[in-house]
């Protein structure tokens, strides 16, 4: 609708209802909407906002989500020969995951020969590190399998191969060794990116709104490798709305939007077209 500023978007299905907003586009919403499942039908009304109005839902439609995908550890890194715990492996992004299960299996010198860790996060690296202590590791063949979080767990993927060569480095940089701050909900923060999706080159900014005075908060954009492309760290002195318009150009693509406010983590798909 040529005089639409907005969209919104009701999506529902068995267990699951959720409103979307889309600012100046009309394009699809699946890769911004949280809680989806892959392989699941959903009813979806849209409406459009028309000069200081929202106009009538129109019919229902069915869409489909894709087929139930798998990940698993990115082929530069399946199989792989490893000197030490702290190299920064990968595994294939999932839109919409939330969070990646990695399940180690191998010669642990100590308790089961299985460790399971969760990423906690939409981010997809990994380190043997963050599986503490290092002693517990022994030179050897390991394998490793990823699952991930859409909306519900599904199946772990393909098995990929981690060898631990003999004499590997159990010399673990301290800022590597720990893993990273849990996701953790942060009830009275709400993070907004707008607009989104955007234009290539064009401004965004990011809101964060009910900060408390002096609240610390850190900002940080990944792409879709996990490389994290700009980070800000800002000592929030005021109570209310932080806004801020990130100095970075992005590539045409999707994007992982983290905002740390007290070591507590939200985030939020951020779409270039």
């Amino acid at each position: 609708i040529g005089a639409a500023s907005m969209y919104r978007l009701h999506v529902t299905s068995a267990g699951y209802d959720n409103t979307v907003y889309l600012y100046n586009s009309n394009t699809t919403f699946y890769n911004w909407t949280t809680g989806m499942k892959y392989g699941t039908t959903y009813n979806v009304t849209a409406a459009a906002y028309v000069g200081s109005a929202w106009l009538n839902e129109g019919p229902v439609c069915l869409v489909n989500t894709p087929a139930v995908p798998q990940t698993q550890l990115q082929n530069a890194y399946c199989p792989i020969n490893l000197t030490g715990l702290s190299t920064q492996l990968f595994c294939n992004q999932i839109p919409a995951a939330t969070n990646y299960s990695y399940k180690i299996t191998g010669p642990f010198t100590s308790g089961s020969n299985q460790r399971i860790y969760y990423r906690n996060s939409a981010v997809n690296d990994f380190r043997l590190s963050w599986i503490a202590p290092s002693s517990n590791f022994a030179a050897g063949s390991y394998t490793v399998e990823v699952a991930y979080y859409a909306g519900q767990w599904e199946n772990y993927g393909t098995t990929c191969t981690i060898q631990l060569a003999n004499g590997f480095s159990r010399l673990i940089d301290p800022t590597l060794q720990q893993p990273p701050t849990p996701e953790l909900e942060i009830s009275n923060q709400l993070l907004i990116v707008y607009p989104n999706p955007n234009i290539f080159e064009n401004e965004f900014f990011v809101q964060l709104n009910g900060l408390a005075a002096k609240d610390n908060v850190g900002v940080f954009i990944y792409n879709m490798l996990g490389e994290l492309v700009y980070k800000t760290d800002i000592l929030k002195a005021d109570e209310g709305d932080l806004i801020l318009k990130p100095e970075v150009r992005l590539a045409k693509g999707v994007y992982l939007i983290e905002a740390v406010v007290n070591e507590k983590q939200i985030h939020k798909k951020y779409v270039v077209d």
